[in-house]
């Protein structure tokens, strides 16, 4: 007999935005022992690779959809006795345009800050090229690479104030 949570059960109440070249998927924690989760991304009736997500997380960004594409997102939890059952198919979402042209850099550099509308601006008013987009999410910087290569991220400071 096994300990109870043990495993973790399906999950329900996975939630979806549309995003530039992406999609926010959210999802609520599994009650069951977990070393990680599976978000699956379903255009076309067609699944694409599933993105691994760290345990401590319930909510990631998936990078590379297709701009005008509609897409679903279940979620299954990772568990050292094995995967629980996907959630239900999310909502369709089609993520929009990417807000940086497709394109190689060796350089990234990201410049943010807080407009006073609300909204997130430019820190700065001398722009580099080509200008990647930065905007703050739960206190968090999210990076959007639009290459095929890594980016490495040494160190990011942001100051509101």
């Amino acid at each position: 007999m096994h300990p109870r949570g043990w495993w973790s059960e399906r999950l329900h109440g996975v939630s979806v935005v549309a995003a530039p070249g992406g999609a926010r998927v959210s999802w609520p924690a599994s009650t069951g022992v977990v070393t990680g989760y599976l978000v699956t991304p379903t255009a076309g009736g067609t699944a694409r690779p599933a993105v691994t997500v760290d345990p401590r997380l319930t909510s990631v960004v998936v990078p590379s959809l297709t701009a005008g594409t509609g897409y679903t997102f279940q979620v299954a939890a990772i568990s050292p006795y094995g995967n629980s059952a996907q959630s239900p198919a999310s909502t369709s979402v089609t993520p929009t345009t990417p807000l940086v042209p497709a394109g190689t850099f060796s350089v990234l550099g990201v410049f943010v800050g807080y407009g006073g509308d609300g909204n997130i601006a430019p820190a700065q008013a001398v722009y580099p090229s080509p200008w990647v987009s930065g905007n703050l999410d739960n206190g968090g910087v999210l990076l959007t690479n639009p290459t095929s290569s890594p980016i490495t991220v040494d160190s990011v400071q942001v100051t509101l104030g």
